[in-house]
């Protein structure tokens, strides 16, 4: 019993620590804004995906906001119950790409949010202009590659967009509008099918 007890709070303990701090402090000349760095709720980050982030097995979050020559960006990462959970939100919530560069093989950047997939790692970027630092999120990039997982979870549930994300969809994407993360459904920005990009 005491020994049941003792691995309890282990994985209590360690579920946090293996799921915070892995946005870098820096990268590509992107300095943290002091401060700015603090884990929170899905309720807090993106009230109005949080249903969508759960039935996908989003773990927990993270945000900072970066400065570099003036200019100001916020990340949001989410740590994805496995790679295939992460493309289900990643394929739904992509923006209509204002770029054809793409710092990992699934990302797309907008004029003012991007979404980055790193294994199980989801990278969500809002800010100004943002095509003009498309190549700096290579170095953002590199720096999740250390921490990102691409084995499949051991979860015997199939890593398909969930039909409780489809119900939630045409209100995010009214919220959201064509410019943002969630304008399209069932394809990807450009016309790219939810499966291919």
């Amino acid at each position: 019993m005491r020994l049941c007890l003792f691995f309890a709070m282990l994985l209590v303990t360690v579920r946090p620590v293996a799921a915070q701090g892995l946005l870098p402090a820096r990268f590509a000349g992107w300095e943290t804004v002091p401060g700015s760095a603090a884990t929170a709720t899905l309720d807090t980050l993106t009230p109005e995906n949080a249903a969508l982030f759960r039935a996908c097995h989003e773990q927990s979050a993270e945000r900072r906001s970066y400065q570099k020559n003036g200019a100001t960006i916020n990340v949001t990462l989410y740590w994805m119950g496995d790679p295939s959970y992460g493309y289900s939100v990643y394929s739904l919530l992509r923006p209509q790409p204002a770029t054809d560069f793409r710092p990992s093989p699934h990302s797309a950047i907008g004029t003012g949010s991007a979404m980055i997939l790193v294994g199980n790692l989801l990278a969500d970027v809002n800010g100004t202009n943002l095509p003009a630092y498309a190549h700096d999120f290579s170095a953002l990039v590199a720096a999740l590659q250390q921490h990102a997982s691409s084995e499949p979870s051991s979860s015997t549930d199939t890593p398909v967009i969930p039909h409780a994300a489809w119900a939630i969809m045409p209100s995010v994407a009214e919220r959201r509008g064509s410019g943002g993360a969630a304008g399209r459904r069932g394809r990807g920005a450009g016309g790219e099918a939810a499966g291919s990009g």
